[in-house]
Parts: C-alpha cells; structure tokens; sequence
C-alpha cells in the first residue's frame, strides 16, 4: 500500500514537473523580437526598414510630401517618431505595421531630434524659426516652443530627461559654434560652451559626460553639469557619432575623410585600427543592443546606400552594405518585442 502510494506521488510530480518544464517552454517561444533599422531617405519622402539581423529590406515606407530628416525609436510608447522638415511635422509610426498612425506640426526646418529616457519629451530642432519645439509623447501634443534667437543644429536629451542640450551655429564662421545645456523640466537655459564647427552630441549617462563631434575636426568631452571641457582630441571631418551599450567605446563618422573611428569613451584615444568606408560620405550611426554591429547612412543627393559592420571588440569590419531611397540620412536601430 505504502509503495503504492509513494509511486503515484512520484508520477504525480514528475507530471507536475513535465507541465513546468511545457510551459516555460511554451513562455520561451512566444517571446519573439523585432530586430530593426528604420532610415530617412530625404530625398525620397521615404523611411526604408531593414532587418538588422540580416541585412535585407523588409519595406519602404512613402510619406507624400516629406522630407524625412532624423528617426528615433522610444521603447516606452512602442512607436518611432519621423521629423519632416518639408512638411513642419513629427509623423508617428506603428513599428510593427510600419505604417504613419498621425501627424502633428511643429516649428519650421525640421532637422536632427531626440528623446528622452523616459519616454515622455522629444525635443526637435526648427532651425528656420531658430527655436525648439518639445513633444510631450504620453499624449503627442506640442507641449512648448523654446525661441533661441540663433539657428540650432542637434539636440540630445538625458535619459533621465532632466537635462537637453543643443548645439548651435554662430553667424560669424570665424568664430567657433556652441552647446547649450537647458533644464528639461523648466525649459530654461543654464549653460553654454564654445566648442567646434558643425558639432554634433552624445550625452553618456553613465559617466555624466556629454560628448561633442565638430566636423571642423575636434571631438569634445564635456562635463554634463557645467559643459566645462575636460578632455579634446583631433579628428577629422568627426560629425556622426554613437555610444556602443556600454559606453565605453565611441563610433565616429569622419564624413569628409570616408573613414569610422573606434574611440574610448574615456579618454578619446583611438581604440584600433581606423576603417575606410567602401562608399563614401559616411553621415550618421547606430549601434545594435548587442553591441558588435553598426549601422551607417551615406548622404548626398544621388547617395542611396547603408553600410553594415562587425564590432569585435576594438576592430571593425564591413558586413554589407543594401540600396535604400535617395539620400540616406538619419539612422535608427530598435529591438522590440513582437506583440502575439
């Protein structure tokens, strides 16, 4: 009786355990995730999606009537948001359908944005009205416009979304151009720093430093508090640049030498061997969440093409490169999970 008992107690568990087992498995395969390149082909009123894992085209996207400039991916609200410069207008897309859901305007001369890490701001540069509009993305409103008086070029804003800063250009070329540094909160301007020519931003939250390409040739450490310059390094032509996840490694784009540099995020040293792009031009970057693969526009009115490569660890190495619309310009890789 007793070994009776115990064996329908031992089946009793291992079926228990066999249905655990089924149905993490069954859990395991239901998570499936979207890996993705969405670009802004400006002179083709047209965002192509690539597949990052593979490199091919899944679709392209027409917008009539757009000039799309820069594209940024927000995980909070699952969307990616288009500025048109053509148009005045943010387009909000349904990355998994691929399609434009609803538009809303903002300040004239659309070019680069960013959002914030919360998910609740992003901030556009309007470089005809020489202002700043903010969208508040919980409900896709315009939720203030902030006059410079001076024309902004790229925006960059804190993932803790309490701190923007922007980079604008001075009038007079002999002069140098300017970050400034904005509460977030209150739309108020605390700082400002003189750094080089045609600067572009990468704000690194894990060491509090704000990181500054000038195509002029200098890349910049800052400090995100006070925007005082702690380490400079030379680099020609440095405009497109971003942070591997874990910052500790900068891909720079040189869009006037055709080259990408592997830089330490710490001291600005060169981290390997430098890489002459195969098509030239090299605009913009993004990096994927795994941190060994960069993604690369190449810009120019007859330019229709993004370059792939491998990251392994402080070495390069083309992967690919695919024709997209016209004019590639601004890049966005995003990893999603994929709604069932």
């Amino acid at each position: 009786m007793m070994k009776s008992i115990l064996k329908m107690n031992t089946m009793a568990w291992l079926c228990m355990l066999t249905m655990v087992i089924s149905c993490s498995q069954d859990h395991d395969v239901q998570h499936s995730y979207q890996e993705s390149v969405a670009v802004a082909n400006r002179g083709e009123s047209s965002l192509s999606f690539i597949d990052a894992t593979n490199n091919s085209l899944t679709k392209t996207l027409l917008i009539p009537g757009s000039e799309p400039m820069y594209v940024v991916y927000v995980a909070q609200t699952d969307k990616l948001y288009v500025g048109d410069r053509a148009q005045s207008q943010i387009h909000q897309i349904d990355p998994q359908m691929m399609e434009v859901e609803r538009s809303i305007s903002v300040g004239k001369g659309v070019f680069h944005m960013w959002a914030n890490g919360t998910g609740t701001q992003l901030w556009v540069s309007a470089d005809i009205d020489n202002a700043i509009s903010v969208v508040d993305l919980t409900d896709f409103t315009l939720m203030r416009t902030i006059p410079l008086g001076i024309k902004p070029h790229d925006v960059f804003v804190s993932q803790d979304g309490t701190k923007a800063y922007v980079s604008v250009f001075t009038q007079n070329l002999t002069l140098p151009d300017s970050v400034y540094l904005f509460n977030a909160q209150h739309f108020t301007k605390e700082k400002a720093q003189a750094v080089g020519r045609d600067p572009h931003l990468f704000h690194l939250n894990l060491t509090d430093r704000l990181l500054v390409a000038s195509q002029s040739g200098q890349v910049f450490a800052l400090d995100d508090g006070d925007l005082t310059i702690s380490t400079m390094t030379s680099l020609p032509g440095a405009h497109g640049l971003f942070a591997t996840p874990s910052q500790d490694q900068l891909v720079i784009a040189s869009i006037t030498e055709n080259k990408l540099y592997l830089v330490k995020s710490a001291s600005l040293a060169f981290d390997g061997p430098i890489l002459t792009t195969a098509v030239t031009t090299p605009h913009n970057v993004a990096i994927n969440a795994a941190g060994n693969k960069v993604f690369v526009t190449h810009s120019g009115a007859m330019a229709n093409e993004v370059t792939f490569y491998n990251l392994n660890h402080n070495e390069l190495s083309e992967e690919g490169r695919l024709q997209t619309g016209l004019n590639p310009f601004g890049i966005a890789y995003f990893k999603r999970l994929l709604k069932p």
